[in-house]
Order: C-alpha cells, then structure tokens, then sequence
C-alpha cells in the first residue's frame, strides 16, 4: 500500500529527484567505472578520427585501439561530409560469356538522375550505393564470387549455359572545380578507363540447383494444367 500511494502521489520537480527507479543509488565504484568506460570509449573512437595529415602519429595510437573498436563495432568513418571526398566518377559493369562464345553485358544499378519520381530515383540510388559504392573496393571482394554466381543464373540457358562471368571497374578523373570553367552533370567526360576487378568460371554446380529449380517449376506447372 506504501508504494502504491507513492506511485500516484504528485511531486514537486525538487522532490521527484528523491527518488529513483533504481534499487539503489550507485556506489562509487561503480560510478568510477562507468567514467572509464566512457573515457575509454572516446579515446578509441576520438583516436580513429584523428586527422592523419595534421596527426602524425595517428596510426601508432590506432594500432593499439583499433582491435577494441572493429570488436566492440565503434567503427566510425566520415561519410556524408567526407573529407576524401572522391575525385573519380565511375560505374561496373559484368561481361557474361556462353558456351556458343556469344556474350552479354550488364551494367549494375547506377542513380536515375533524370528520374521523373523519388521512388524511381531513391531506388536506383540505394542500388548504385550497394553495388557501385561499396562493391568495387578491397574491403568488399569476398561477395564477388556470389555476385557472379547470381549473374550466371539470372541468365543461365540449358541449351547454351553461361561459362564465364567478368566484373569491370570504369572510371574517369573527376573535373577539378573551377568557377571560370563549371562541368555540369550532363557534361560529364566518360568513363574511359577498365580494369577488371574479378573473373569468375561458372562451375556447372552453380547452375545445377537453378535448373533443378526450373524444372520442378515447370513440372508444378503442367501438373497444375492438368488438373484443369
């Protein structure tokens, strides 16, 4: 009953501070090694942010916290206001070869600036993050052979399956801003230099459980047709 008048008697701001939905109140050493966990986690994530070309010595302190932070996931990175903002404009594209020798590009999602809609727009662009912004770099080379592996059965043919699939990186140095001189985004220069990021043989394991697939659809199919 004591408790329950507590819960419904009105306090002053003053008097709320009296009481606590804790057990009870912190000790000191308990509050002492809260201010360390938060000291400790601004000297890990302080230390990463450090500019290197104003710190020298950045990456003699990070050798020491870094293990901590990819750890603990405090991994932080300046993203929409970079300071390596990229000086190359770029795109990928994947060459799919078959067993007749024919061949066949595909491009990968790039931002549809000229969309008439922020649906179409929006889309295109969290595709081209996925697969343009994040794909061609080092950090991300372990998802290439399933991109080529889903490349491959999304143009997988029976009758003249896919042999080898080839991601390339095209890029352009970016027009270095200059007001006399404004490069506008339709003026772009191309992006005239390749390289070849992965190559992957197709191994026809990769394409049998895609067939397999097919076929148990095409069997539901016409038992479906039959029953008709």
């Amino acid at each position: 009953m004591a408790v329950a008048s507590k819960l419904t008697t009105k306090f002053s701001y003053r008097q709320a501070l009296g009481y606590s939905s804790a057990e009870k109140p912190l000790s000191e050493n308990e509050k002492a090694g809260i201010s360390l966990f938060i000291v400790f986690f601004l000297v890990v994530v302080g230390a990463w942010l450090l500019d290197e070309d104003y710190i020298p010595f950045k990456y003699t302190v990070t050798e020491y916290t870094k293990p901590a932070m990819a750890t603990l996931g405090w991994v932080q990175h300046w993203s929409l206001f970079s300071p390596d903002v990229r000086e190359v404009n770029y795109h990928s594209t994947a060459l799919i070869e078959f067993a007749d020798g024919t061949s066949k590009l595909y491009e990968f999602p790039r931002t549809n600036i000229d969309a008439k809609d922020y649906s179409t727009h929006f889309g295109g662009e969290k595709k081209r993050k996925l697969f343009g912004d994040n794909m061609p770099w080092p950090g991300y080379v372990q998802f290439f052979p399933s991109i080529a592996r889903y490349l491959a059965r999304a143009n997988n043919d029976p009758a003249n399956p896919p042999r080898m699939v080839t991601v390339f990186w095209h890029r352009v140095d970016t027009p270095p801003p200059d007001p006399a001189h404004w490069v506008y985004q339709n003026q772009m220069p191309k992006h005239i230099k390749q390289y070849t990021n992965f190559i992957y043989k197709v191994d026809p394991k990769d394409l049998a459980a895609d067939s397999a697939r097919n076929a148990d659809a095409n069997a539901q199919t016409t038992a479906g047709k039959g029953g008709n």
